[in-house]
């Protein structure tokens, strides 16, 4: 079964400093959620641009979409944990189609 982990501190969101997103601050506990594209074809871009999709709604939920997030700080520390979160996921999967798109989507913002 093909799956792609994204996890991230669930403290993370709230924090207005920078972490890995594999790493969680003392007494927070790391999430995890498995995202499957065993159904997709990474060949294409219709593909690889469904798995970033499946990848970010997962991120957006282990940094705490679900927490609304307010503040000027908090939502910047919140968009950098999606961010790292989507890096650290989808980065030891080495497909070209992939990182070329997410490269891609990440410069234009």
């Amino acid at each position: 079964m093909k799956t792609v982990f994204a996890a991230a501190a669930a403290a993370l969101a709230l924090m207005a400093f920078a972490a890995p997103a594999s790493a969680a601050p003392r007494g927070a506990q790391e999430v995890s959620i498995v995202v499957s594209y065993a159904d997709l074809d990474l060949n294409h871009e219709a593909g690889a641009r469904r798995l970033i999709q499946r990848v970010e709604s997962a991120a957006e939920r282990v940094c705490g979409y679900d927490n609304g997030v307010r503040g000027l700080s908090a939502r910047r520390a919140y968009r950098a944990c999606v961010q790292e979160t989507m890096a650290d996921a989808l980065a030891p999967m080495s497909h070209p189609v992939v990182a070329q798109l997410f490269r891609s989507d990440r410069a234009r913002g």
